[in-house]
């Protein structure tokens, strides 16, 4: 909701693997696979890049 409808889909992913990590975690799954773990390192950054901004932006404005 902070980043808006733009960057949903980003933050639907790491809902996605958090689920993961946590049937791999206290339940038996199933491993990543090296390709699903690069991506979801790749849409970290995506996503810590987007988040950064908008922080940067937001105490931007408020500094002012």
């Amino acid at each position: 909701a902070i980043l808006g409808d733009l960057y949903r889909e980003l933050t639907e992913k790491f809902e996605t693997m958090r689920r993961k990590r946590n049937e791999m975690t206290y339940e038996s799954g199933t491993l990543l696979s090296r390709s699903e773990a690069q991506k979801a390192f790749s849409d970290a950054i995506a996503l810590v890049n987007v988040s950064s901004n908008k922080i940067g932006t937001r105490i931007g404005r408020s500094g002012s």
